[in-house]
């Protein structure tokens, strides 16, 4: 009897610990998501998941399904709402509209698995233009505000850094802080960078550069912050 009741609990932990590890990495994977999300878990390792949806209240809806196919829907409680921990106001707000509105609502979007919609057709038409209206507005607008010249992985105009560690007595100790650009003015743009090195005492010093580019973001010209000209 001993023996049975030994492996149950070995049993009953094992599963504990699984349950516990999927949820893990389903939270990780969650993060690495960028699109409107949702997570839902319960005080026992339990969880829902929604990402990539239209917009914020879809990823939560879809959560909470996701949540309440494996768990009653009385154990599943709003996480986080994209990278956010939610409030105990919000949990409550969510868990109430997806109890008493779930039926507004469609699942398994026909034709894109795991994608939640709403039943009527034409709120999702809606919310699709919407989308696509700001996302052709954010691309019109980077390019006169000139992002589109800056280092998607530490925000640097390259060519700039390139002459800048070229012109330094040590190019190894060079450190990028900030770079900042203008909006487009007769197709060019202003980039100013603030930066770090060693100076010909070894001392570290913090020191500024200019430069003036074109939409297209080719260098035109590098000013130290002396406004001298580099080359």
């Amino acid at each position: 009897m001993k023996k049975l009741f030994s492996w149950i609990l070995v049993v009953g932990l094992v599963a504990i610990a699984l349950t516990g590890c999927a949820s893990t990495i389903a939270i990780d994977s969650y993060k690495n998501k960028k699109e409107n999300k949702a997570f839902v878990k319960t005080f026992d390792g339990g969880f829902g998941v929604s990402t990539n949806q239209y917009n914020e209240e879809l990823a939560i809806m879809g959560a909470f399904y996701n949540c309440e196919l494996n768990n009653p829907i009385s154990l599943c409680e709003l996480a986080f709402i994209n990278d956010e921990p939610a409030t105990e106001l919000l949990k409550y707000k969510w868990k109430q509209h997806y109890t008493f509105n779930k039926k507004i609502y469609i699942y398994h979007y026909p034709g894109k698995e795991g994608q939640v919609a709403y039943v009527d057709e034409e709120k999702n038409k809606a919310i699709k233009k919407d989308l696509d209206n700001k996302s052709k507005a954010i691309k019109e607008n980077s390019g006169k505000s000139g992002v589109h010249c800056l280092s998607g992985w530490d925000g640097s105009y390259r060519p700039l850094v390139q002459i800048i560690k070229k012109n330094l007595k040590d190019p190894d100790s060079f450190k990028h802080r900030e770079t900042r650009i203008t909006p487009s003015k007769n197709g060019v743009h202003v980039v100013a960078m603030t930066y770090g090195a060693k100076n010909s005492f070894g001392g570290y010093v913090v020191e500024n550069a200019i430069a003036r580019v074109t939409s297209q973001c080719s260098l035109i010209e590098v000013m130290d912050q002396r406004l001298n000209l580099l080359k």
